[in-house]
């Protein structure tokens, strides 16, 4: 997942979903200066200092996210763990609330990290991430999330519960010319990829962890690629083995997801105004939690 250019240019359905997500939230969101809660009436020169976990290459940071703060937000930090990514999104995205930092969620040591740092003697207020938790060891991520926001803060979380490309890369595994490079796939695997009640399951590993669930659910998705070419783009962009292969074999690595793909009729081909379209279909888990004030 070191590939900024290719996905930038082939994360629609993220930018989409992380869209709707923050429409669909945004006006539950708290915040201080007499605005609805949160820590109404202290007096803050510095503004509310906000993170975005797993800001890949910046775009949602830059223009979904920061568009939809208030004006007393004056500081955003986005964090990923690929030094790749956290470079192109800081020279496409020069704004001077923006901090982009190299950070991985789920380090047992981010606390003593320059991103632990940015958070301020009070926290992180807010906390965002999108489509990064199905990539990490959700409970270090959910321990670290807890430290780094400040006491009331929230956080609102987006990742996926269930997607068919996750059946590719276990079949792709169990290729004789791949697996050396796969041996460790179930890491790239959702949790609840396999699970019958995603949000309950989740919502026990919050509670676990001390924070308060404020809404918790489940959505179904669709999403329409205009062409296969752009579906394999899309999925060639966040595949976390590709750079293992050597560079020669590559070119059939990709061959052979899109095999997998349509061999285990994992995408649905529509018709619509004398246009193929192809559909694929997932599932996005949702999490709208905050940090005990205590």
């Amino acid at each position: 997942m070191n590939q900024p250019r290719l996905y930038a240019s082939s994360n629609e359905l993220q930018r989409r979903d992380a869209a709707a997500v923050l429409r669909e939230y945004s006006p539950r969101l708290r915040w201080g200066g007499g605005e609805g809660g949160g820590r109404a009436g202290e007096d803050d020169d510095e503004g509310d200092a906000v993170l975005d976990v797993g800001c890949g290459t910046g775009e949602v940071t830059a223009s979904l996210l920061l568009p939809a703060l208030p004006a007393r937000v004056r500081r955003v930090v986005g964090a990923d763990l690929s030094p790749a990514m956290v470079r192109y999104a800081g020279a496409q995205h020069r704004d001077p609330r923006l901090l982009f930092v190299e950070a991985d969620i789920a380090a047992p040591d981010l606390h003593r990290s320059p991103l632990a740092a940015q958070a301020g003697p009070r926290g992180f207020f807010k906390l965002f991430s999108f489509y990064c938790l199905h990539l990490v060891d959700q409970r270090m991520a959910l321990r670290n999330m807890n430290v780094l926001l400040a006491p009331g803060g929230e956080a609102l979380l987006a990742f996926l519960a269930k997607c068919p490309i996750f059946n590719v890369y276990e079949s792709l595994a169990k290729y004789p010319q791949w697996r050396r490079y796969m041996t460790d796939v179930r890491k790239y695997v959702s949790p609840y990829q396999n699970c019958k009640d995603p949000v309950r399951e989740f919502s026990t590993l919050l509670d676990e962890e001390g924070f308060i669930i404020l809404d918790c659910c489940c959505k179904e998705l669709n999403f329409e690629y205009l062409s296969l070419e752009c579906l394999r783009d899309a999925v060639t962009s966040v595949n976390p083995f590709i750079e293992r292969i050597p560079e020669g074999e590559r070119a059939q690595f990709v061959v052979d997801i899109m095999k997998e793909i349509i061999t285990q009729k994992l995408v649905t081909f529509v018709e619509d105004d004398m246009q193929k379209k192809i559909t694929f279909t997932y599932s996005l888990l949702v999490a709208f939690i905050e940090k005990s004030r205590n």
